[in-house]
């Protein structure tokens, strides 16, 4: 046998043996999986909050959350967190956007950050998005905003098991100022 197909026969063995692991032993969605998986990425076009669904331990590489100024609940759980949807939602229920006029509606900024066992952030949060036509003063008003949401909430008060879960995990958190952005709505096909 050629070395090229040598190659070509190892390359198809892998595949084959990739496409009958299940989406959980490869840690994330993958296009060999034979049926469709839970989504742990946000999308631009997605309308609600971005949530993981149903994440199984240990939780995958990345985690990601929409954070909107309206439009979900603003309601922080009670009590200690003990789930990833509490732990996002204890975030939303902090995020406070800039005033009307330091702000510009349709702004998105996104920031990633890791919590240690006890909730806490560990080392310094990194901005990696931002709207791209934000005048410097208006960029500047979001990510005071942003720090300011972060120092409040935190540490997040989690139980021992989601916080051994997650400890150094990164968190990409993208906050939305939807205040007065309108939808647009798809017009009557006839």
């Amino acid at each position: 046998m050629s070395r090229a197909g040598g190659i070509a026969a190892l390359a198809a063995a892998l595949t084959a043996g990739v496409a009958m692991l299940p989406s959980s032993a490869l840690g994330a969605c993958s296009v060999l999986d034979p049926s469709p998986c839970a989504p742990t990425l946000c999308s631009v076009l997605q309308g609600g909050p971005c949530q993981p669904e149903d994440l199984p331990y240990p939780f995958p590489d990345g985690l990601r959350v929409n954070v909107q100024s309206q439009g979900q609940p603003a309601h922080a759980p009670e009590g200690k967190l003990n789930t990833i949807h509490e732990l996002f939602a204890a975030l939303r229920a902090c995020w406070e956007p800039p005033p009307l006029n330091e702000s510009k509606p349709g702004t998105e900024i996104t920031i990633r950050f890791s919590l240690n066992r006890a909730g806490g952030i560990i080392g310094e949060p990194r901005y990696t998005y931002s709207t791209p036509t934000l005048a410097p003063e208006v960029k500047a008003a979001y990510q005071r905003n942003v720090e300011a949401t972060l120092r409040r909430c935190t540490p997040f008060p989690l139980t021992d098991g989601l916080g051994g879960a997650i400890a150094g995990k990164p968190i990409a958190a993208r906050f939305i100022d939807n205040r007065g952005v309108r939808r647009t709505e798809k017009p009557d096909e006839r």
